[in-house]
């Protein structure tokens, strides 16, 4: 947006669990400058009402002539709130690029911690600002609504649970002259209710679970029509999370289960530094901007992230280290293993004044 005047800037805070909107004092709002980026707009400080479970701040921002130029709506969780949290799973959409008149589908699910969903509603905002009719779908457990022209749209979900809190979620779907067909994928999303998995194109379901480093992503497919392709969009978090697991897997009676099938799968990460060192399953390598029998990494310069190429057990399962900075032993080893075909005997590496030393045990 550029440059901002913090006195064109307003701010309000929608409580959707009390029912009531006030507008934020001027005190708890500044305005970022961000050297070659546009200036941002902070909310620090403002207190929120301890039985609200969220609030929403609607920031607007109008140009010199009083016209609005700027407008949003960014959420954020209570943590003084005492009640349980609504924990989004997934969000399933029908498709993520309809084409300009065409109806989408979407279905938010939460995790088995999470409390329960009573309610969903949505308001879609198309891209010239309009209004979109929404309409209530799978028995009230989803919404639809039908593409209004080429652009973003912006859909704000109010999810209320079985306690009368109310969450709020937001997803942008954009339509195009006319649909266009993708692969089933599985990207990740860190909403203000957690992060969750956005699956679409053909998967039913999934999820993202995140321990100590590592992040493990699952897409799941109807029993009866298990993808030969996925495609999972981890850039969000793939540098916070050094090791991933990808999973496809199929839903059985509602609940999801292994496969017996290899998936060819492409992970899309954040750009990888030079010098990373890739495994695949332990200690099979991948190279950066280049191909090994075990699949390949590219990194466009035209794009701000790198694909990893790669395949999954027959269970559908693989599992990816990522070394963004390797030491001397590390790198010794990982060169062995990228230059040698077939499987080594037990190798070991010991680092000396001079540089390293091996040997091979019998």
């Amino acid at each position: 947006m550029g440059d901002i005047d913090p006195d064109a800037v307003s701010v309000t805070a929608h409580y959707p669990s009390l029912g009531i909107s006030q507008p934020v004092p001027d005190e708890y709002i500044s305005v970022s400058k961000r050297i070659g980026r546009g200036d941002e707009v902070e909310i620090a400080g403002y207190p929120v009402p301890e039985d609200a479970a969220s609030v929403n701040f609607g920031v607007t921002v109008s140009g010199e002539d009083g016209e609005t130029v700027g407008d949003t709506r960014v959420g954020a969780r209570n943590p003084d709130f005492t009640g349980d949290f609504l924990h989004l799973k997934s969000m399933r959409v029908s498709t993520l690029r309809p084409g300009a008149s065409e109806e989408v589908k979407i279905t938010p699910r939460v995790s088995e911690q999470s409390a329960l969903i009573d309610s969903i509603s949505a308001n879609v905002t198309g891209p010239s600002g309009q209004d979109i009719t929404t309409y209530s779908t799978d028995n009230g457990e989803g919404v639809s609504f039908t593409t209004d022209g080429v652009g973003s749209h912006r859909v704000q979900f109010d999810i209320t649970d079985q306690s009368g809190n109310t969450w709020s979620e937001t997803l942008r779907v954009k339509a195009h002259d006319e649909d266009v067909n993708q692969p089933p994928s599985v990207r990740i999303r860190e909403g203000f209710t957690g992060t969750f998995a956005v699956v679409s194109d053909g998967m039913d379901d999934g999820s993202v679970r995140t321990d100590e480093g590592a992040v493990s992503i699952s897409g799941v497919a109807d029993s009866e029509d298990i993808p030969n392709t996925v495609h999972y969009y981890g850039s969000e978090i793939s540098n916070k999370h050094p090791s991933t697991t990808l999973n496809v897997m199929k839903s059985s009676d509602g609940e999801p289960q292994s496969i017996r099938k290899h998936v060819t799968v492409f992970y899309h990460t954040a750009s990888l530094p030079s010098g990373t060192i890739v495994y695949r399953n332990g200690d099979q390598p991948l190279k950066v901007d280049g191909t090994t029998a075990y699949g390949d990494i590219r990194c466009p310069e035209e794009n701000d992230g790198c694909t990893v190429e790669t395949y999954t057990d027959a269970s559908g399962s693989v599992d990816m280290t990522v070394n963004t900075n390797p030491d001397i032993v590390e790198r010794t080893l990982y060169w062995v293993r990228l230059n040698t075909p077939v499987e080594l005997p037990i190798l070991t590496i010991t680092p000396t004044a001079g540089g390293v030393k091996g040997g091979v045990a019998a």
